[in-house]
């Protein structure tokens, strides 16, 4: 589908922002290029996992694809990895030979709310269902046409009863047929006989074992059989069980209602950011908690959850250190309705040695505010 490059430093803190969309499935990919100090990280004998943890609060991974040639690591954004609206922190995490452990962090998804709730992502554990009892009962049918051959080969060594003139002395046809010719190999002949009879059971058992598995083979292609009806049924009806990985619906919000899943609503959405009054298209009332995004003029990426939203203070705040220096910038927003407005805002510096000083101005901007009911 499509690829995004980006880098990644190893010494250095990474402030890397992409925004995705609610329910796409894998056609997007991410391929990485780690920087260190004299170029880019050689990534030969090492294995690269991409982990992020979801709005929710479960993790989710990758194994990377590695190129040697180019030393980059693609990963690809499963339909897992945006399930639910919000912001995701990721972290690349390198083994070498060793079993030497590298951490690059720096990266952020934002994932975008997606209204579609499309029915093709919910049929898709039926379909694997189907294919997998098709796969389980066609090996089974090769096994059975194996055994039949087997069996065939075997009972072809046995002869025809209807040879008995024939003079090959290799089998049991042969060996009668000297009887009737020559009393004088009789001994022989009984010697023969015996071998032959030897061979016959052994024969004789290895049909009936060839058997046995034929019959085992029918006994599994039976329950085959059934599995694969159940999911053919289950295909028909479109309705798959919370316990077989389905949503146990057949409509959107029954299927909404029993996978839990909130529903997300942009309100105010300004990629470049702003530091003026927001207008929301909705009120704050309608909604159980707002997710406001905001960066600082660092470049980084935060969020700030406030519940029960309407006429709440909003506290966003962003911190750095650089050359021993702490700086910490914040700011109060009021909500109200369909409005939030710029309380307070300013900063502050801490430096080894010196008096803190607290400056006023504004080092944030708002992003996007999200509700959920």
């Amino acid at each position: 589908m499509v690829t995004k490059p980006i880098t990644l430093k190893v010494w250095h803190k990474n402030t890397v922002a992409l925004i995705l969309n609610q329910g796409e499935v894998n056609s997007r990919y991410i391929r990485v290029t780690f920087e260190d100090i004299n170029g880019n990280l050689d990534l030969t004998g090492r294995q690269v996992t991409f982990y992020a943890q979801k709005p929710d609060g479960t993790i989710i991974f990758n194994n990377c694809d590695i190129d040697v040639e180019q030393n980059t690591a693609s990963v690809v954004i499963t339909s897992q990895m945006v399930s639910s609206a919000g912001l995701l922190n990721c972290e690349f995490q390198i083994f070498d030979s060793e079993n030497s452990l590298l951490k690059v962090n720096g990266l952020s998804i934002i994932v975008e709310p997606n209204k579609d709730f499309s029915e093709a992502i919910e049929s898709t554990s039926e379909f694997n269902a189907l294919i997998e009892a098709i796969n389980k009962a066609q090996t089974n049918n090769d096994e059975l046409e194996n055994y039949l051959g087997k069996a065939s080969i075997l009972s072809a060594n046995i002869g025809t009863l209807s040879n008995l003139t024939t003079e090959e002395k290799s089998s049991l046809v042969g060996a009668v047929n000297e009887v009737n010719t020559s009393l004088n190999q009789v001994s022989n002949t009984v010697d023969g006989i015996n071998t032959d009879l030897d061979e016959l059971n052994t024969a004789i058992n290895e049909v009936n074992t060839s058997l046995n598995q034929v019959s085992n083979t029918v006994d599994g292609i039976n329950t085959d059989l059934d599995e694969l009806n159940t999911a053919i049924n289950a295909v028909n009806t479109k309705v798959i069980p919370l316990s077989q990985g389905g949503t146990g619906a057949t409509t959107l919000t029954t299927a909404r209602e029993n996978l839990g899943i909130i529903a997300a609503t942009i309100l105010y959405s300004n990629d470049s950011g702003t530091q003026g009054t927001i207008t929301l298209s909705d009120s704050a009332a309608n909604y159980n908690y707002l997710e406001i995004y905001y960066s600082s003029n660092d470049g980084d990426i935060t969020m700030c959850k406030v519940n029960n939203p309407n006429g709440k203070i909003a506290s966003l705040s962003a911190t750095l250190i650089y050359n021993n220096i702490y700086y910490k910038k914040a700011a109060w927003l009021q909500i109200q309705a369909k409005t939030i407005t710029w309380l307070n805002t300013g900063f502050a510096t801490i430096a080894n040695g010196s008096t803190p000083a607290v400056t006023s101005g504004n080092s944030i901007s708002v992003l996007r505010v999200v509700g959920y009911k």
